[in-house]
């Protein structure tokens, strides 16, 4: 469970308009899925969702890169892309990880 608290948070990758910068997105989320060691980080949805990443194993990114399939203890999410306008990452875990 993503707790929403006064936490800093980085933007990883942002688009001011749906499907704005489309490539730029997908290569976000795939070197976000392969970096070693994986932070979570949040995709923030154009209508206000936050589907919190917690390990790379929960997520599934088709092969052309158009969705994404996220799995959560409570549900499964398809993911169009072109719908995600933010994609955070908590600086306090990345700080954490860097000691």
């Amino acid at each position: 469970m993503v707790e929403q608290s006064a936490v800093n948070r980085s933007v990883v990758g942002s688009s001011p308009t749906f499907g704005a910068n489309f490539q730029m997105q997908i290569e976000t989320i795939r070197n976000l899925l392969h970096a070693q060691p994986f932070r979570p980080f949040v995709l923030c949805m154009a209508e206000g969702t936050r589907i919190p990443i917690v390990h790379e194993d929960f997520i599934a990114l088709q092969p052309a890169g158009r969705e994404l399939t996220v799995y959560d203890r409570k549900k499964l999410h398809i993911i169009n892309v072109m719908m995600i306008t933010r994609i955070e990452q908590d600086e306090a875990d990345v700080s954490k990880r860097a000691k």
